[in-house]
């Protein structure tokens, strides 16, 4: 198996699915089939046009979106969905002026987040792609997250 530079990992809970970036798509990998054997294949690979940045799963581990760092302009600041099951591409959201540094899904897997550079947080419906509004910042958004119970207090 390659190594590949530059990566990250997210787990799912319970840990059953790993996903990794590296500089040219993603990798789903099975952790039963890493535990299993000495040297474990990605069970599902995504070719990303660009690096992507960050990667966050649905609550329900359907869906996987993907932040764009973009190998050029042309493509920096899209934030993809794919189908976790199939490995298809399901969106790409547009709506960033630059990187794409985090991305997240909402508790209930109805709203995924991407924040970027351009000092915003994009809320997006997870389910169409539509963008359903926007957040700013006063700095570049680095890492978010949503409260598990999607309530403040």
């Amino acid at each position: 198996m390659k190594h590949y530079a530059k990566s990250q990992a997210r787990f799912t809970t319970p840990a059953i699915i790993i996903a990794s970036i590296f500089l040219a798509g993603l990798l789903l990998w099975s952790w039963s089939r890493i535990v299993a054997t000495q040297a474990p294949q990605p069970a599902i690979s995504f070719t990303h046009n660009s690096l992507a940045r960050s990667v966050a799963f649905s609550p329900d581990r359907a869906l996987l979106a993907s932040g764009s760092w973009g190998a050029n302009n042309s493509d920096a600041g899209e934030v993809k969905v794919w189908d976790t099951r199939s490995g298809a591409l399901l969106h790409t959201l547009k709506g960033h002026t630059s990187f794409v540094n985090c991305a997240a899904f909402s508790p209930d897997g109805r709203v995924l987040a991407s924040g970027g550079e351009d000092k915003a947080i994009k809320l997006w419906n997870a389910q169409t792609g539509k963008l359903r509004g926007t957040l700013q910042a006063d700095y570049r958004v680095m890492s978010m997250t949503f409260s598990p119970d999607s309530k403040t207090r």
